[in-house]
Formats: C-alpha cells, structure tokens, sequence
C-alpha cells in the first residue's frame, strides 16, 4: 500500500486478495485455520515478498475495511499466525506495523478474490415453498470460503470453459469442507444472483456432475459501485486533510483541483435535475388537461362507440390498403362518417379536438428540453416558469 495514503488515512482502489490452495484447510496450533484467519494470512501473502523487498503495511484498519471484519477479529488472526510462524510483524516502521509471510510471493497456485465481494452487502433470497417465505431473505456479504468457490469457478471459465463441472463432494475435497457445508455455500451463492447451475447433477457421489456459470454483469455492476464508493471516500477524505492543513503543497493543489471538481459535477448534477423537474411538470400539467378533457367526452355513450369504431376502421383499411380489396372505398367512407359524429358529439360537449391533445408550452421542444427536429438543447428553459416559446 502506498506509505503517504496510509499516513494520511486515504482510502486506496479496490484491489484483490490471492489466496493459496495450500493455505486452505491447514491447522494451526493444533486446530483448523479459521476462514478470517486465512484471508489475513492472504492479504499479508499477497503484498509481501520472502526476500524482504515487499512487505506488508496495511493497518488494523485497512485490513477491516478490505475484509469486513472487525478489528478483535484482525488481532486475533494474526496473534495467531505469528504464534504458528507463518507470518512475522515489525513495528520499527513507524507508521503501521510491517508484516512478512514466510511463503515466497506468487509462487503458490491460488485464486484472486476480489475485495469488494467481501464487503458489498448482498441479497440472497430465502427458500419459498407454497408461495410461503420457509426462510427469509438475508442481505450480507459473502463469507470467504464463498468468495474463494465462487472464484474458483469464474477462474476456470477464464481459462476458456464454458461452464464448471464438479459436484459438491469434489469442492469439499479441494478446499477440505465438509460436503454439507459447500451445500449450503454454493446454495448461497446461486440465491445471490453470482451464480448460475445450467445443469444439475443428481447421481450418487458426484457421479453426474452438476455445470456453473458465474454472473459475470452482477460482478462488473458491484465492482463499479465499489469504484465508485472508494474514489467518494478518497475526496472526503482529502478534503479533511486540506481542511486541516495536513497536506504538502502539491498535494494541496490536487485536492483543491478535486475538491472544485466534485463541486462543480454536483452543482452541474443538481441544475439537471431541476431542469428535468421543470419540463416534467410542464409535461405533466399539458398531459393531465388532455386527460380531463378525454375523461369527460368518454361519459358520452355515442362518442365512445364512435371512437372504437374509427380505431376498429383504421385497422380494416390499413389492411385494405395492402391487399388491395375492392370494400376499401366503403371502409373510408364509413370512417368518414364516424369522424363526423364524433365532431357532433365533441361540439354538442363544448370540447374542441385541440382539448383531447396536450398543448405543449413551448411547440419547438413539446416541453422534452430539446428540439424535435435538431436535437439541439431548446432555450425555452431559459424562459419563466409557465412561459411559452
């Protein structure tokens, strides 16, 4: 991690963890590595070299953010690893501690778990029988053995498959789970949305395989979102930090230059949306007295049979038209005669046709902000509420 952002608490990109198939299932200190324990170690593995040219620097508070764990979570995890030797801490650094994994970096074979399938909150529907909700629906993240299967899975169609055959006794053996448990994982994952099972497997012992495939738009959509939320915790936080003065000169002239920036996207933000409201409510109001006028004229009985009968005409000569039959002439008359009483009908009404349509404010734009013809941004926005071009 870079040692200025870590000094000044600024927020970095959304990154990854590579995680180890060696590093699953191991025991350490005469128990089974916990999953929070594993992606600490994987996190520390990822960013440290053995050779002591890379180290590890993220703080307590790094870890828990890139985790979604809690910090006594965090403590626990690597008093742990240090207390099996997998990892060492220096705190000579003298802004975080310093941690180096025994491993040689990269030289493992593992999968990357992006971060933000750790942190962003999911959706997972409850099991429904009878139209009755048996389980509710939950939102949280996934856990971590969930990330690393699903991982695993979108891992091998990056290589090229089409779809992931195994069954869960085999993921159980690989990542040393119990059948049951990646049961109830890969039942997680396919509720969430992150997964799809185009086949499902229904012999014994894995012996007809069940096929996968990873919701590859759901992963771009909550990796953008997470983007998106980091780079408004980097300007927030920046702009604490140029708020107090804690900042070199550059430093300050980029923040200033962000800061001015934010500002003037949002400011530009807020105009667009008040003129959107603007020329919806002008819509809104011609729309609605065409509305009322229709309303009224509809109680008549003659001009609703009228109306249905040159709606029914149009259809019968429109056809007529194409295959050339000899009743077209009747059609157009009869229609003709059904325009003419429901003008009676209108004026018998005091409604005038142009009262059945909206009459827009502004004619260049029909109240949509931009130009029927050109395109072009009209400049009736410029004029008074309830003006007209």
């Amino acid at each position: 991690m870079n040692e200025r952002a870590v000094q000044l608490n600024i927020p970095e990109e959304s990154g990854w963890v590579y995680v180890p198939y060696s590093f699953i299932g191991e025991e350490v200190c005469g128990r089974k590595k916990p999953q929070t324990a594993l992606l600490v170690e994987s996190m520390m593995y990822s960013f440290s070299s053995a050779d002591g040219g890379r180290v590890c620097r993220q703080s307590y508070a790094d870890i828990c953010a890139r985790l979604g764990v809690c910090n006594d979570t965090v403590a626990r995890s690597i008093h742990l690893l240090k207390a099996c030797g997998a990892v060492t801490q220096d705190k000579r650094g003298g802004i975080c501690a310093e941690y180096r994994h025994k491993a040689p970096s990269r030289d493992l074979n593992g999968v990357e778990v992006p971060d933000f399938l750790l942190t962003e909150a999911l959706s997972i529907r409850g099991r429904k029988r009878d139209g009755a909700s048996v389980v509710p629906d939950t939102v949280r993240p996934l856990r971590p053995m969930e990330a690393v299967i699903l991982c695993e899975i979108r891992r091998a169609q990056q290589n090229g498959a089409k779809e992931y055959a195994t069954s869960d006794s085999r993921l159980a053996k690989r990542f040393s789970l119990n059948k049951s448990t990646v049961s109830e994982y890969i039942t997680a994952l396919l509720r969430s949305g992150l997964l799809f099972r185009t086949q499902e497997g229904r012999g014994c012992n894995g012996r007809y395989l069940s096929k996968y495939t990873v919701n590859e738009k759901l992963l771009r959509v909550l990796r953008k979102r997470k983007a998106r939320e980091n780079k408004q915790k980097q300007g927030k936080a920046r702009e604490a930090l140029f708020s107090a003065g804690k900042l070199t000169d550059d430093e300050r002239a980029r923040a200033a230059r962000e800061i001015a920036e934010r500002n003037a996207q949002a400011a530009a933000l807020d105009a667009r949306a008040e003129r959107e409201r603007r020329y919806a409510m002008r819509r809104r109001e011609a729309e609605d007295r065409a509305e009322h006028y229709l309303r009224i004229a509809e109680r008549d009985e003659a001009f609703r049979a009228a109306q249905k009968a040159i709606g029914r005409l149009d259809i019968q000569i429109a056809r007529a038209e194409v295959s050339r039959l000899p009743a077209l002439e009747a059609l157009k008359a009869e229609r003709v005669k059904q325009c003419a009483v429901r003008a009676v009908r209108l004026a018998a009404l005091h409604i005038r046709e142009e009262d059945l349509h909206p009459v827009w404010h502004c004619q260049k734009c029909n109240d949509t902000g931009f130009e029927i013809h050109t395109g072009r941004p009209c400049d009736c926005d410029s004029l008074p509420e309830g003006g007209s071009a």
